[in-house]
């Protein structure tokens, strides 16, 4: 795997408001609600938003500017088995849309023109 170096010449620190997936009982997973430039907003935002209506926890993290744009550590959500299922349906629909594309540019250097390569698609539907 190949790493990056990124420099980051702005550093500055941001407050975060985490929420619970669940609302009742807290036995969900906690997220990133908002990121806020100051404790007290954070705090404002997340007073009796939390589980059965306490205060939302918050934590202060340390954000970076990137070219131009804003960036704090976050969780990365897991994928459900419903996603991972979808998102293989996703991939595939990419994939035979990029060979389709890679197929009419092919189809056109070797000389086919546009009225013959949509005579083509309509023939073969997946093809569009």
């Amino acid at each position: 795997m190949n790493r990056t170096m990124i420099e980051a010449h702005d550093v500055r620190t941001v407050w975060v408001v985490y929420k619970n997936t669940d609302d009742i009982e807290g036995r969900g997973r906690q997220y990133i609600s908002n990121v806020c430039e100051l404790e007290a907003t954070a705090l404002r935002i997340g007073r009796g938003k939390y589980v059965m209506g306490s205060n939302c926890p918050i934590k202060a993290v340390t954000s970076y500017r990137i070219d131009g744009q804003w960036y704090q550590p976050s969780p990365v959500v897991p994928a459900s088995d419903e996603d991972k299922g979808v998102q293989k349906k996703i991939d595939t629909e990419r994939s035979v849309s990029g060979r389709a594309a890679k197929a009419i540019e092919a189809a056109q250097k070797m000389g086919l023109s546009r009225d013959h390569i949509e005579a083509l698609q309509e023939a073969i539907p997946t093809a569009k």
